[in-house]
């Protein structure tokens, strides 16, 4: 479970390639509206800013622990932040 405070900013690693950027940014977008989502080059981790705190709750809930993409063999792990980028 994520151990700092809650924020509206995420930081999410465990990624593996290959996927397209958009399902990514999808992924987070069916808990709320994006401020912002930036993602590494090598695409193995994220910051995505989302509106409101509680759309980041809900993303945190269903993301974290998540085996995305399907073919990958390790888990997502989302945590609160206080950037938005690396």
């Amino acid at each position: 479970a994520p151990r700092t405070a809650v924020s509206n900013v995420l930081f999410v690693t465990g990624f593996v390639r290959p996927f397209k950027l958009a399902a990514a940014r999808a992924l987070f977008e069916q808990h709320g509206a994006l401020d912002d989502f930036w993602m590494n080059n090598i695409k193995s981790r994220c910051f995505v800013t989302f509106a409101d705190a509680d759309a980041a709750q809900r993303a945190v809930a269903a993301v974290n622990g998540l085996q995305w993409p399907a073919h990958s063999t390790r888990t997502l792990y989302a945590n609160y932040s206080t950037t938005k980028r690396a």
